[in-house]
């Protein structure tokens, strides 16, 4: 059997392959979430997250007017998030049911050994798909804010975001390739490497993008000509987006604390996925609890399709279009404005949740 010395400050795992089968003979840390919940709660998670993306692609096709044809960049990266998001869940599930090497424990036998062996190659390739779901759904709302800017300056803006997306991306791949060397001791039990270095950068940047992206649609909201008070409550809506930095920063100080296991990291990883899922698709969820998408015609309702006309967009369109007629010609598009805040739905049944302008090629 191999065996290695344990150094002081390793922390003991929440649970290991012979506690899976007797939880009575444990001898480790109490965890902040009972192992016992893990499974249901992550595939919990992940049936919520997937409803909204259900949603988000029953809306978008319904008001594209064109069906599949009508979709547009940022539903191709959602469709891609929702990918990733149902990997990174099945290789959560089979890293907790094998175990990982954060769970060695001296005495395990070969066998059990070969077991966390495999649930650790399990974890560390959760770590490309999870980063890449997290990114998807970043490039998904930076598309859908492109179709919300207007002039060059936010243009420009949109276009730096989109290389440091790119950019960070490819320096958390590396991160987690390069972190440990060699390769194979990524998976390996024992293991000298640590998972925190792929955990600090991945959180640090997500936290870093969140905050790029969240300052475009800021300009634009000052220049809708909609009452102040409307502007207040879609400044509200977009701070939501705060929520998703919050939850990014209680993984990372979770991963970082004394409890440092596989479930404590991977459950709020999956809760910070949702809370990310559910502010990005906001705008578009907002249009499936109106009745105006239940009674109009989804190709003419105007809704966050891609082309259609309808007397709300109008209405909201002139005057935007009067201001910066100069830079739609010379973008050759065809502008729509939707302001959900005044719409009937809007006065009729309060404050709502999701407000949405748009740009329609």
């Amino acid at each position: 059997m191999i065996r290695t010395r344990r150094n002081d400050d390793t922390i003991r795992p929440l649970w290991d392959i012979k506690a899976n089968l007797d939880r009575s003979k444990t001898s480790h840390n109490q965890p902040i979430l009972n192992s016992t919940h893990y499974l249901p709660e992550i595939w919990t998670l992940f049936a919520a997250g997937s409803l909204v993306f259900t949603i988000r692609f029953f809306v978008r096709i319904k008001t594209s007017g064109l069906g599949l044809r009508g979709l547009d960049l940022d539903d191709a990266f959602a469709g891609g998030a929702w990918t990733f998001y149902f990997i990174t869940v099945l290789l959560f599930d089979r890293a907790f049911r094998r175990g990982t090497n954060l769970d060695y424990e001296p005495s395990m036998t070969p066998s059990q050994l070969l077991s966390i062996v495999d649930g650790s190659k399990n974890e560390f390739a959760a770590w490309y798909t999870y980063a890449s779901m997290i990114w998807s759904m970043k490039a998904s709302m930076l598309f859908f804010y492109r179709r919300l800017t207007f002039n060059s300056v936010q243009q420009r803006m949109v276009l730096y975001i989109a290389l440091a997306l790119g950019t960070t991306y490819l320096a958390i791949i590396l991160t987690i390739s390069l972190s440990c060397r060699p390769f194979a001791l990524s998976w390996a039990a024992p293991t000298t490497c640590s998972p925190n270095t792929n955990l600090i950068t991945t959180a640090t940047l997500n936290i870093i993008m969140s905050l790029a992206i969240l300052s475009i649609p800021i300009p634009l909201l000052w220049k809708l000509q909609v009452p102040r008070k409307q502007k207040i409550a879609i400044g509200l809506f977009l701070t939501t987006g705060v929520v998703v930095i919050l939850a990014a920063a209680i993984r990372l100080g979770v991963g970082l604390s004394l409890t440092q296991n596989t479930v404590n990291l991977n459950v709020w990883g999956m809760r910070e996925a949702l809370a990310g899922i559910l502010f990005k698709n906001l705008p578009v969820l907002r249009q499936f609890f109106t009745r105006s998408f239940w009674t109009r015609d989804g190709g003419s309702s105007g809704g966050t399709g891609l082309r259609g006309n309808s007397a709300v967009d109008k209405s909201g369109a002139t005057r935007i279009l009067s201001e910066n007629e100069e830079e739609v010609e010379r973008r050759k598009v065809h502008v729509q404005v939707e302001v959900i805040m005044a719409n009937e739905e809007w006065e009729a049944g309060g404050v709502e949740m999701g407000t949405s302008s748009r740009v329609v090629r």
